[in-house]
C-alpha cells in the first residue's frame, strides 16, 4: 500500500477546514499536522542515507586496507632490512682488512706452490681457481714483474716462475677460464703487461661486501613494489564495490522519484 504525505499546498488548504473555534485545538492539530507532514518529508530525504553511510564506511575500509596492506609491512620489513644493514655495514667497518691482506699474503707466500687448477697441492689449487672464480690475481696490486709471487715456493723453489717462463700465474690473466687458461697470451703472464691481467684479490673482496649491502638494496625495493601492486589490487576492489552501491542508489532514488509522482 502507498504512503501518501502532505505537502505544502495541501497543508495551506486543509489546516483551515479542520480548525475549529477553539485555540487550544487550533494550535493542537496544527502541530499535529506539522509533525505528520514533515516526518513524511524526512522520511523521503532521509531514504538514501543508509547507503551513503555505506559509501563512507567503505572509504574508511580503503584506508585501514592501505594502512594494514602497505603501510605497516613495508615499514616493519624496512626498519628490519635497515638493522640488517647496519649489521652488515658495522661489520665490514670492523673487519681489519690490513690483517686480512697480511694473512692472504702469508698463505700465498707460503703455500703456492703452481699455476695448475688441478694439482695435487690443494691449497695452490684452490688460490687458482680462486683467481679464477672471482676475477683476481695475487692479494696486492700486481705492479709488473715484481710481485706477491716473488716469494712463493712457485718462484723459489721450483715452478714456471722459478723456470723465469711466468711471472704471474695464467690464471691471472683476464678473461681466462678453467678450460683454456694454460692458452694465456706470453704478453700476461711471462710480461706482465699493463693491462692484460686482474686486479688484486683484497680489493675484490672489499667490493664484494659493498655488493652484498647493494643486494639487500635491490631486495626491499622489489618488495616496495610487489606491496604497492597488492595495494593497487586492494583499491580496484574497494573502488568496484564502492561503485556497486551508487549505481544501486541511483536506481533506488529513481525509484522513489518514481513512486512519489504516482
Amino acid at each position: 500500500m502507498r504512503k501518501e504525505y502532505f505537502n505544502q499546498d495541501e497543508r495551506a488548504t486543509l489546516l483551515p477546514q479542520a480548525v475549529g473555534s477553539n485555540k487550544k485545538q487550533n494550535f493542537l492539530i496544527i502541530g499535529i499536522t506539522s509533525e505528520f507532514v514533515m516526518t513524511g518529508e524526512q522520511k523521503e530525504q532521509t531514504e538514501c542515507i543508509p547507503e551513503e553511510r555505506i559509501a563512507h564506511v567503505l572509504l574508511c575500509i580503503k584506508g585501514v586496507l592501505m594502512c594494514i596492506c602497505v603501510a605497516l609491512p613495508i615499514s616493519i620489513l624496512a626498519f628490519k632490512k635497515n638493522n640488517e644493514l647496519d649489521d652488515v655495514k658495522r661489520t665490514q667497518t670492523n673487519v681489519d682488512y690490513i690483517r686480512l691482506q697480511s694473512e692472504m699474503l702469508l698463505s700465498l707466500e707460503k703455500y703456492f706452490t703452481s699455476d695448475n687448477t688441478s694439482n695435487s697441492d690443494k691449497i695452490s689449487s684452490y688460490w687458482n681457481n680462486f683467481f679464477i672464480k672471482y676475477d683476481c690475481c695475487a692479494v696486492r696490486e700486481v705492479q709488473g714483474t715484481t710481485n706477491d709471487f716473488d716469494n712463493t715456493p712457485w718462484c723459489t723453489t721450483s715452478g714456471s716462475c722459478q723456470a723465469t717462463a711466468s711471472q704471474i700465474p695464467k690464471t691471472c690473466c683476464k678473461d681466462v677460464t678453467q678450460n683454456d687458461y694454460q692458452n694465456a697470451p706470453a704478453t700476461c703472464h711471462a710480461s706482465v703487461n699493463p693491462g692484460t691481467y686482474k686486479t688484486s684479490c683484497i680489493g675484490r673482496v672489499k667490493s664484494l661486501s659493498v655488493m652484498n649491502i647493494d643486494v639487500c638494496q635491490v631486495y626491499l625495493l622489489s618488495f616496495s613494489l610487489l606491496s604497492l601492486g597488492t595495494f593497487q589490487i586492494f583499491e580496484a576492489i574497494i573502488a568496484l564495490v564502492m561503485l556497486i552501491f551508487i549505481h544501486k542508489d541511483s536506481i533506488r532514488k529513481e525509484y522513489f522519484v518514481k513512486e512519489k509522482l504516482k
